[in-house]
């Protein structure tokens, strides 16, 4: 799963980073409406499958940037907010 082995990169690095002054996050939107998915909007839409504007990621990822702390992990979800990312325990 990608967002895992995003979110995976940043644990590892940002405390490092952090140290030396740069500042490590990561963003994972949802299904994002852009012209690389322009030929399938329609099939989505109509399966109810809900689309991120590509503003809506763009509007986090300078949130983040402005004000998240090192390590910060968003997680994008159409219709909601950004959240951070909480990993649930396998049982």
């Amino acid at each position: 799963m990608r967002t895992k082995s995003n979110f995976g990169l940043v644990r590892a690095l940002s405390g490092r980073l952090a140290r030396e002054g740069i500042r490590l996050g990561a963003v994972c939107p949802g299904l994002v409406d852009t012209p690389l998915t322009a030929g399938a909007r329609t099939h989505f839409q109509a399966a109810g499958v809900l689309m991120l504007s590509a503003d809506e990621v763009a509007a986090a990822v300078v949130d983040t940037l402005r004000a998240g702390e090192a390590g910060t992990e968003l997680v994008l979800t159409p219709g909601h907010g950004p959240a951070r990312y909480v990993p649930t325990p396998l049982r």
